[in-house]
């Protein structure tokens, strides 16, 4: 501190065997009066303030020396109170006045939570959004997030400790510019790449390397992730560690206070930016958000920099740390200068192996050094994926959470976290930094993780259905309680990280390896959900998340005991899986192809004469229910039951034309069948699709009234159970031999243009139907919505087909799930049991994914 912060000619000195007193015991020891005291303002910028003249003179006045009970001495070196001081302050008086610096400036510690904010938003916004944009483009499957995350993870691994020493060895505001601009473009970079993947699409690809323009995009937004997140941890430690420590002067006070200031603008950041993708991506669409982040990002990169600038130019004690720290580098330098005849690449392999000599240095140093411990407990806390993230955001994107509940959700999770850095100073002083750190909130945590951990095994759903109440309580409530110790215990950690290090010469390089230490527990988590890729397996990722959490509190009864719960109900989860694997099918009556169908059943059919000749399946797929009566107004939208996204843009018209068009084709092919299929998807409704498809036809006089078949003009019926359009393929060719008594030879299917491919390449190929025997009439709406709704079906019909074929698996599943409120089942298994393998084919690991095809045997193999 500042000598003239004491009158002149006063000496304070230490005992070495006695704690030292703080700054009131000593002037009370003095015998100050009490004035002097209050002369020190301990709520606002913790400095002392100008003592009154009198105060100063009563003090000058007392002429003796003392030691007072702490084994502080006070002594003057003369009764001249103008004489010149004697030896000095000692440390320990130092460090009991250290509380009471200099004001920080207010303008310059604002403008840099400001830039804080800005950057935290950035890398927030693009945290949540990325993985939203590759559950969108990959979904079904935690694959590609793993690999994103795995190998940004990775880099950060690997070049952690060189981002941190790059702090120590460059001018600290022109490498915090360069950061600063390399994560911007980084993030337009990846957010360019997902761009290029949500407007293209790749023919039949079922892996996302199986097409050189996906495989070279999600390459591109790997690597701008890659980039970003090393730019990201050299601000981090520029700013967040050195600059922060650097500006607090000593002052523990003042280092707490900027510690929770940075922590709080992260959780805010957050919990805001999650939702603010989610509205976007809501009411826009996904390609709007990637370029509106995308400009917002370009924005902010000239603020950031203007605003850094400003900050490190109103505090000069920045730049005196800079100037200490090049008079030491250029210290080093000198003693490591090689002689100037040396070949140049000679130099180069000096320089990098002594760059590794410095790391493996900084490592052994960080090892041995007693915050490893607590470095080490921390990093623990990262190998988890109950934690938001990327893969746990698929896995609750395949239970059904759309976009809005997951970020208000997270946002719950961060509103716990900021109550932590609240709770964590007053904690501090009433438990100590040590005693709070490793045991209170390690113990709140863990014990909030066991409901979270149940969740998964006690009343679980099954695949991709929502799971009840109680049990989505006990997960989200359960992570949200264990938010408050966790970011508590981190805000801590990082406190007592910063003073073991704050007078350390490599601070920066050794904090980097905290960093590493972290990614490496982080990549071990994206191993894991490589292994485990499939959204039902993620039960098992979350366990072992909890292990690592229950393996740092061993002497902790209840959790033990709650580990020793979730070992019991994994193993009787286990058995229950294994019985469903191997005796489930055995057992199921839809699996023998010879299923004699009932005599009774077969005694209430009378097929006529007249359908004997028929082989050609026309069929029409509903996308809607028409309720009307008028049918003058079959193209108003209030006459039909439709989904939010199917009002306007024409679609009421063609459905009329699906309608009409399959009407006209029955009729110039007398040995045809039409079939109008759907189910009944609305929960509104009791009418099927195909039913008011049927009755919207005879109503428009499209159809003449319903006689005998064999007079018949136009034969026609409906297919009252498909909810999807593999269904409507698959149960229409199902109703077809019910109807008939026989399997059509040519089927001709009418509907949206724009889902012919997912026909024709999808479900054609899944049911192995001829391609020659296949025709597609494709009639789409007309209007400005086209262009939406063709991404819309690539999006969410043509991709998903490729990742699960039959679409018996996660999203597509809980799409049938959704659109069958009725809980009706179809008939096909006694009217059709030759499909009845196929019915119940559902591909699994044993045979060969998602995508494996059908190998047993159907009635068209062989004409």
């Amino acid at each position: 501190m500042a000598r003239n912060d004491l009158e002149p000619g006063l000496h304070i000195s230490t005992s070495s065997s006695t704690e030292p007193l703080g700054l009131d015991e000593t002037l009370k020891a003095v015998g100050a009066p009490a004035d002097l005291t209050k002369s020190f303002d301990h709520d606002d910028a913790l400095t002392p303030q100008a003592a009154p003249a009198e105060t100063i003179s009563n003090f000058s006045e007392i002429g003796v020396s003392f030691r007072a009970a702490g084994g502080t001495t006070v002594s003057r070196d003369s009764d001249d109170p103008t004489s010149p001081p004697s030896e000095g302050i000692t440390q320990d008086a130092e460090t009991s006045l250290a509380e009471f610096s200099r004001p920080l400036d207010r303008r310059a510690i604002i403008l840099l939570l400001i830039q804080h904010f800005s950057n935290s938003w950035g890398s927030r916004t693009a945290e949540f959004a990325i993985y939203l944009f590759l559950i969108t483009v990959f979904p079904d499957t935690l694959l590609p997030a793993s690999i994103f995350g795995f190998l940004t993870t990775g880099t950060a691994i690997v070049l952690s400790g060189w981002a941190g020493h790059q702090v120590d060895v460059h001018h600290n505001l022109r490498l915090v510019r360069v950061c600063i601009a390399t994560v911007k473009l980084s993030a337009c970079g990846a957010y360019a790449g997902i761009l290029a993947l949500l407007y293209r699409q790749v023919p039949g690809s079922e892996y996302i390397w199986s097409s050189s323009l996906y495989a070279g995009m999600f390459a591109l937004v790997i690597l701008c992730g890659c980039v970003q997140n090393l730019a990201g941890v050299a601000i981090t430690v520029a700013i967040e560690r050195d600059w922060v420590t650097v500006i607090a002067e000593g002052s523990s006070v003042h280092l707490t206070m900027l510690n929770t200031y940075m922590r709080r603008i992260d959780l805010l950041c957050k919990l805001l930016a999650p939702l603010f993708v989610s509205l976007l991506t809501s009411v826009a669409s996904y390609t709007f958000a990637a370029y509106l982040l995308c400009g917002v990002e370009a924005a902010c990169a000239v603020f950031e920099l203007l605003w850094i600038s400003v900050v490190y130019r109103r505090l000069p004690v920045l730049q005196r740390a800079q100037s200490e720290k090049e008079a030491v580098r250029e210290e080093r330098q000198q003693s490591r200068d090689t002689p100037q005849h040396i070949r140049l690449v000679y130099q180069l392999t000096t320089k990098i192996r002594l760059h590794l000599l410095d790391s493996i240095s900084d490592w052994k140093e960080f090892v041995r050094h007693p915050i490893f411990l607590s470095s080490f407990a921390i990093s623990c806390l990262y190998f988890t994926v109950l934690s938001f993230d990327g893969t746990m955001l698929v896995y609750l994107k395949s239970q059904t959470y759309d976009n809005a509940f997951l970020a208000g959700m997270r946002g719950l999770n961060v509103v716990a976290g900021l109550l932590g850095t609240l709770a964590m100073p007053i904690l501090e002083r009433k438990l100590g930094l040590y005693k709070h750190t490793n045991q209170l909130e390690f113990r709140w945590e863990a014990i909030c993780l066991i409901p979270v951990m149940l969740s998964f095994y006690v009343g679980a759903p099954p695949s991709n259905e929502r799971a009840p109440s109680w049990n989505a309580a006990m997960l989200f409530g359960g992570m949200m309680l264990s938010r408050i110790g966790l970011w508590a215990f981190d805000l801590c950690q990082l406190k007592e990280l910063q003073m073991a290090l704050s007078d350390h010469p490599r601070r920066n390089a050794i904090t980097a390896l905290q960093f590493s230490l972290q990614n490496i527990a982080d990549m071990l988590k994206y191993v894991v959900t490589m292994i485990l890729s499939q959204p039902s397996q993620f039960k098992i990722a979350a366990l072992t998340s909890f292990l690592s959490v229950d393996a740092l509190l061993t002497r902790a009864r209840i959790t033990n005991l709650g580990l020793l719960l979730l070992a019991a109900l994994t193993a009787f989860s286990l058995l229950l899986n294994f019985k469903h694997y191997f005796f489930t099918n055995a057992i199921s009556p839809g699996l023998h192809p010879h299923y004699i169908r009932p005599s009774g059943i077969l005694a209430t059919l009378q097929r006529d004469a007249s359908l004997a000749n028929i082989d050609h399946l026309i069929i029409v797929p509903g996308h809607a229910i028409w309720r009307g009566i008028d049918p003058a107004r079959r193209l108003e939208d209030d006459e039909w039951i439709l989904e939010p996204y199917q009002r306007g843009g024409g679609r009421t018209s063609a459905f009329f034309g699906h309608i009409a068009s399959g009407v006209e084709l029955a009729r110039q092919d007398h040995n045809s069948l039409l079939i109008f299929s759907g189910g009944q998807t609305r929960h509104t409704s009791m009418t099927t699709e195909a039913e008011s498809y049927m009755r919207l036809a005879l109503a428009s006089n499209l159809l003449p009234p319903p006689i005998a078949p064999s007079f018949a003009a136009v034969h026609a019926t409906t297919e009252d159970h498909a909810l999807d359009s593999y269904q409507n393929l698959l149960f229409s060719i199902a109703r077809f031999h019910e109807y008939t008594g026989r399997y059509p030879e040519q089927i001709t299917v009418i509907g949206y243009e724009m889902k012919k491919r997912r026909f024709t390449e999808l479900h054609r190929a899944a049911l192995r139907w001829p391609q020659e025997r296949f025709h597609y009439i494709g009639i789409d709406a007309a209007g400005d919505e086209k262009m939406k709704a063709q991404e819309g079906e690539r999006l969410n019909g043509y991709l998903p087909y490729t990742l699960d074929t039959y679409g018996c698996h996660d999203i597509l599943l809980s799409k049938r799930r959704a659109r069958n409120p009725f809980m009706r089942y179809h008939s096909y298994y006694t009217s059709a049991p030759e499909l009845n393998t196929l019915f119940d084919w559902c591909p699994g690991d044993r045979e060969g994914g998602q995508t494996g095809f059908f190998d047993g045997p159907l009635p068209w193999d062989h004409p």
